[in-house]
């Protein structure tokens, strides 16, 4: 440990008689100026949006309901805007037919790099994308989501939807309030389709277990 610690000391020692310090201010000074330009480059080719303050970007700004907040940002920039959240730069599009005309293109086809995409290296069923993805996705529509060999397959999934969808009519109509928040209901009716597959039961929306679930989930 002390021979390499000897052999650094040399190291920047042979440096700092070969460059002068003024050699090193001006190459730091460049890579500055040059890592400026890019970022201004950077900026200019993302659309208009908030400013936000360094390292949090619009974090702190932030008050009210996330959508809202968009919704504010949409009527000051205009349908497509940007900000930073943290020192992430997203780009928002508030236009239904600016959102099918981008999900159309290959370029915006790509899932956001998350902390859990980097435990799972990339893989799993609702992380991947690329060519990976389309491999799985085949592979899936062959087996019939897993139901190969229950016979119809697609048959069976239909018929489990369609069961659903009479579920969700009665909660909605068991409903006394007008308007109501239908956010649970229609979240346990697509829930419920994935549990009937995966654990041959189902939910009521009212149910603590489910409840629970979906808190934790969100």
């Amino acid at each position: 440990m002390a021979f390499f610690s000897h052999l650094i000391h040399l190291l920047l020692e042979l440096l700092g008689s070969m460059v002068s310090k003024w050699t090193l201010l001006t190459c730091l000074i460049t890579l500055l100026i040059v890592k400026i330009v890019k970022y201004i480059q950077f900026q200019n080719r993302l659309p208009p949006g908030p400013r936000g303050v360094p390292f949090l970007g619009m974090l702190p700004f932030i008050k009210k309901e996330f959508h809202l907040t968009l919704f504010d940002f949409k009527e000051q920039y205009g349908k497509i805007f940007h900000m930073y959240m943290g020192q992430t730069p997203i780009v928002v599009i508030s236009d239904h037919n600016m959102i099918k005309k981008a999900f159309a293109k290959g370029e915006l086809a790509a899932r956001p790099t998350t902390v859990f995409t980097d435990i799972l290296g990339g893989y799993g069923v609702i992380n991947i994308e690329g060519p990976l993805w389309k491999s799985q996705r085949s592979f899936l529509h062959k087996q019939k989501f897993g139901m190969k060999h229950w016979g119809t397959g697609s048959t069976q999934m239909e018929a489990r939807v369609s069961q659903e969808v009479h579920y969700l009519l009665n909660s909605i109509l068991a409903e006394k309030k007008s308007p109501f928040n239908p956010e649970t209901i229609l979240n346990c009716a697509i829930s419920n389709v994935i549990c009937s597959i995966v654990m041959s039961t189902r939910f009521h929306h009212d149910d603590p277990k489910f409840q629970r679930f979906m808190y934790l989930f969100n």
